[in-house]
């Protein structure tokens, strides 16, 4: 794959999904050979996992919650350096998905430039924790894939994308989402203060709340697939291999990605 880079800066804003907070992000082209940054007060964070840390139900970044869903609309098609300037505690909600992220990137177009070494899953390779696991395999192609588990609403399936698949359309659509009878202690415990059921899909023993339902069948499955492609962007770099999640959070993926560098079954 080449370098990618937007060819042009966009902004959008809106109240953080968490905090409620009003929250603005711009994206620009980074340098070539700069990677993923994130920037606040003038202060740079490269999208890396030395940056990054896990809260439920978000990723936090230099400081700066819930940037996976932006990090998943860059990586699906191959954006690699960008600078993210970000006003606020956390990024905008938006609808709660990566749409809007896509459709303003596909607007402003991309440039390419030199080819880049990826990196590598070498062997075989299974991390458990937190309930979940994560596996890894040798490809030549990425392959990342989620499988989602909540009996207590029925909600069971599997997920999987790849970049010959369009990411835009397949992935980014699907919002996030939340259990009914848990809404009330996230709140209490300072998440979701700007969720509602335009941005977020509320599950319930008989299915979604929201009106219109959710925009695929298998919308929270997805929306699982988009947070861990959003984690995944915490390498720095392009990877090859197979990825699979099973009941998978960030801070399982977080946990799994560095344990899996540390034993250099990723280089």
């Amino acid at each position: 794959m080449n370098r990618r880079r937007p060819a042009t800066a966009l902004s959008l804003g809106g109240a953080g999904l968490h905090s409620g907070v009003s929250c603005m992000a711009s994206v620009s082209p980074g340098p070539w050979g700069s990677g993923l940054v994130l920037v606040r007060d003038g202060v740079e964070h490269p999208v890396s996992l030395a940056h990054a840390a896990a809260v439920p139900g978000a990723t936090v970044l230099g400081g700066i919650s819930t940037p996976e869903h932006l990090l998943a609309a860059l990586l699906g098609p191959g954006l690699t350096d960008a600078r993210i300037a970000v006003a606020g505690p956390e990024l905008p909600g938006l609808d709660g998905s990566a749409a809007p992220w896509c459709a303003a990137l596909v607007a402003v177009g991309a440039e390419e430039e030199q080819p880049l070494a990826p990196l590598r899953i070498r062997r075989a390779w299974r991390h458990e924790g937190h309930g979940g696991a994560v596996v890894l395999a040798p490809s030549d192609t990425l392959r990342v894939s989620v499988a989602v588990d909540y009996p207590e609403v029925g909600l069971r399936g599997e997920a999987a994308w790849s970049p010959g698949q369009d990411f835009c359309t397949q992935v980014a659509p699907a919002r996030t989402f939340a259990l009914a009878w848990q809404v009330d202690a996230l709140r209490a415990a300072g998440r979701g203060r700007g969720a509602d059921l335009d941005n977020t899909v509320v599950l319930g023993p008989e299915g979604p709340l929201n009106p219109g339902g959710t925009r695929f069948a298998d919308g929270p499955v997805r929306h699982r697939l988009l947070d861990a492609l959003g984690d995944l962007a915490l390498l720095g770099l392009a990877l090859t291999g197979h990825l699979r999640v099973i009941r998978g959070s960030h801070r399982l993926h977080q946990e799994a990605l560095r344990a899996a560098l540390r034993a250099g079954i990723i280089d």
